[in-house]
């Protein structure tokens, strides 16, 4: 053992060591910003390594140090179990009560640790454990403002209110918005609707600006046209739709031409929004997610089709509404 430095104590009380303590076991606890914080009977003593210096935080009722115990976890933030209380010094040395709602212990909290996890342990002292996760929680609820779409492009995105109501008047409700993002950094979005389209009815977002161009349709021998119920984009870039009766929509963002495919299946049109999303794998396989017919598999190329529904048998859906489809990140043959 070396001795690399020596430091002169300058408290009330003159030395860290007590001989007549009841509890001479003395614990330090070391920040991130190089503070040292030691345990000591009725205080915290705080060390700053920038200026060799000590500083006290003083417990309430004067603890022994029987009755604490302390866990530092990764914001540098230490919790202090006293007796039937837990104190947190923050990481400005403000002694505060903690909190979360830690039920009493009846002999008075014995111990406390903190695991990797950010699980916080709390010891009844023969009267039960608690634990307490200080991660935030899994699931944060945001209220609309307005909708959906016109929260995530006005709170998110900046785009500004005035070009929410130029664009989206007709977006009364947040279920016929479908979108899709383009290699570009830009977000394609439209309105699913069985209504007929004279014009296909499409907008793009770049950079905080909405683009809403005149398009037009490709003269393929289809008459009525409705706006597209799902929207994808392919390897390349390729932006594709599924419209409501569940014919392929090419939309050409060069030419601003959509041209119509003929229609995949019979699909059930008695109830509005057929096809919910789009998955595009690669170039030519069509991932398509229906309201009450199931999974359709469908390449572009061979043209040959493959449907998923619901049955009785074994690996089959558990159900013919599917509301959307994510390829895995890091294994593209999971949806």
């Amino acid at each position: 053992i070396r001795v690399t430095k020596t430091i002169d104590f300058k408290f009330d009380q003159d030395r860290l060591y007590d001989d007549n303590a009841d509890w001479k076991d003395v614990y330090a606890y070391f920040r991130k910003n190089g503070q040292i914080i030691i345990q000591d009977a009725g205080r915290l003593i705080v060390y700053e390594r920038g200026n060799s210096s000590f500083s006290t935080v003083n417990l309430p009722d004067n603890q022994s140090l029987l009755n604490i115990s302390c866990a530092l976890d990764e914001n540098d933030q230490l919790y202090v179990a006293c007796k039937n209380n837990v104190l947190v010094l923050t990481q400005q040395n403000k002694l505060v009560m903690w909190q979360a709602n830690a039920t009493t212990s009846r002999f008075g909290f014995k111990s406390i640790y903190i695991d990797r996890s950010g699980l916080l342990w709390l010891g009844g002292n023969g009267s039960g454990i608690q634990t307490y996760n200080l991660n935030p929680p899994g699931f944060v609820t945001h209220n609309y403002k307005l909708t959906f779409h016109e929260d995530l492009l006005q709170d998110y995105l900046n785009v500004p209110l005035t070009a929410l109501h130029d664009y989206f008047s007709q977006y009364k409700s947040s279920y016929v918005f479908r979108w899709v993002y383009g290699n570009n950094g830009s977000i394609w979005f439209t309105k699913a609707s069985s209504d007929e389209a004279a014009t296909p009815q499409i907008c793009s977002y770049y950079k905080g600006t909405i683009s809403k161009k005149i398009w037009h349709y490709n003269k393929s021998g289809i008459q009525y046209h409705t706006n597209a119920s799902a929207l994808g984009v392919s390897k390349s870039g390729k932006l594709w739709g599924i419209d409501f009766f569940m014919r392929p929509v090419y939309f050409d963002t060069v030419r601003l031409e959509a041209t119509v495919y003929p229609s995949l299946y019979n699909a059930n049109t008695s109830t509005n929004y057929t096809a919910n999303s789009l998955m595009i794998d690669g170039e030519d396989e069509f991932w398509i997610s229906t309201a009450f017919d199931g999974l359709f598999f469908y390449n572009i190329s061979t043209h040959k089709i493959k449907h998923y529904e619901a049955s009785e048998k074994q690996a089959s859906l558990p159900t013919n509404q599917l509301m959307n489809l994510v390829q895995d990140p890091t294994d593209s043959s999971i949806l």
